[in-house]
């Protein structure tokens, strides 16, 4: 296996085979295979089961991991953010807003993919202009992958609720919210048995 790593020079673009790609490392075929694995860490809708895991079905799931530093996870409906900025998210109250609150270990998969697929997962990913694909320490399966973190912190979005172990887990959100749809379209029903009908008698007089 080469290196577990490269750096956006290399990424972007994806040279044809040449000597200064040759110098770096990177080995290209007549076909523009890239032989090349970097490890991905994925937190949201690419992980598996979700819907952009489709991206990663030829690429070598590695096992679960946790971000060594603390981050902050937002919701964007479909799909969740991290980012690691200090300024306070729009929409949230301000008693909210604290350093020690907010910022949590994220939970995700890791993947070893080619370059291929990283420049896939790049465009998916908006990288340079949503998110900005950055390597971070980790806990579990690996010491270190890339994640995307989001690049404009400012926006508004909702902060998704930590786990039981005070950690983000965009699985245990989604399954959370589904629960609680569950629970809702229960008690709408419930409450509908429950209220009084009216006879054909009651309605005519």
């Amino acid at each position: 296996m080469g290196k577990d790593f490269i750096s956006m020079e290399d990424v972007e673009g994806l040279p044809p085979k040449d000597a200064e790609a040759e110098k770096k490392g990177i080995p290209w075929d007549a076909d523009d295979e890239v032989e090349e694995k970097i490890t991905v860490f994925v937190y949201g809708s690419l992980m598996k089961g979700f819907g952009n895991s489709l991206l990663l079905a030829n690429s070598k799931f590695i096992g679960t991991a946790t971000t060594s530093k603390r981050y902050r996870m937002v919701s964007f409906g479909n799909y969740p953010a991290v980012c690691k900025c200090i300024k306070p998210m729009t929409d949230l109250p301000s008693a909210q807003v604290t350093r020690r609150s907010i910022y949590r270990p994220v939970i995700g998969e890791v993947f070893e993919v080619t370059l291929a697929t990283l420049a896939r997962l790049d465009a998916l990913e908006g990288n340079g202009s949503f998110y900005k694909r950055e390597v971070v320490p980790l806990e579990g399966s690996v010491s270190k992958g890339w994640m995307y973190i989001l690049m404009h912190p400012e926006t508004k979005a909702s902060l998704v609720a930590v786990n039981s172990e005070r950690k983000y887990s965009w699985r245990s959100e989604v399954v959370n919210q589904r629960l609680q749809q569950l629970k809702r379209k229960h008690d709408a029903k419930r409450k509908e048995s429950s209220s009084p009908t009216q006879t054909k008698e009651e309605i005519q007089t």
